[in-house]
């Protein structure tokens, strides 16, 4: 609920951003960094200027005050940066919006400090994440669940060729003529459904 809410009230809070700043703001797609072991996707970026937009659209009125009162505090500074650092960008800005009250703007600028110790910490993450792939490939643990997915795949994809065959079948029509057909997926009301002529 607090998420729909949050897509649905993203437009409105977007449209007062640009209006308040004088800018205009594009979607962003996924962004990741060249070797593509780090990505983000921050919520717009603002055109024409190395920076991103973060949007909040907080269901509980509080929640916008705190933001008002105390800013985002910590909880958003790895979301930040981490979007800084994959999409070179200088600075993001950070937007709280509630209809009933006064918007609040934060703008959180590049700090190469903090995002030398991130980018550390996300390459000691991946080094073990490919330790453990390398690892269960070479235990035939990923081939073993690929090739039941795929088998899986297949006997779908045999039932649904099997289905799409009976709709096609030609069969007698019940209390019809030894000579008279009839196709099953013309038929609005199958011959054996309940109420009808049952099968004989």
């Amino acid at each position: 609920e607090h998420i729909q809410r949050g897509k649905d009230m993203e437009p409105q809070a977007i449209r007062m951003y640009e209006a308040c700043e004088d800018v205009q703001t594009a979607p962003v797609g996924f962004l990741t960094t060249d070797d593509m072991r780090v990505g983000a996707t921050p919520d717009r970026r603002i055109v024409g200027r190395p920076a991103f937009l973060e949007c909040k659209c907080p269901a509980a009125p509080w929640v916008h005050l705190e933001y008002l009162v105390d800013g985002f505090g910590a909880d958003y500074i790895a979301q930040a940066q981490g979007q800084i650092y994959v999409g070179e960008a200088e600075w993001v800005d950070r937007w709280s919006f509630h209809p009933e009250m006064p918007p609040c703007l934060v703008k959180t600028p590049r700090d190469d400090s903090y995002i030398t110790d991130l980018v550390a910490a996300l390459d000691q993450f991946n080094d073990m994440k490919d330790e453990i792939e390398r690892q269960a490939r070479a235990s035939g643990f990923l081939e073993e669940r690929i090739a039941m997915g795929q088998l899986a795949l297949d006997q779908l994809a045999e039932d649904l060729d099997d289905l799409r065959l009976r709709r096609h079948q030609v069969v007698p029509a019940v209390g019809a003529a030894p000579t008279d057909e009839v196709h099953l997926d013309r038929l609005e009301h199958p011959p054996w459904q309940p109420g009808l002529h049952q099968p004989v």
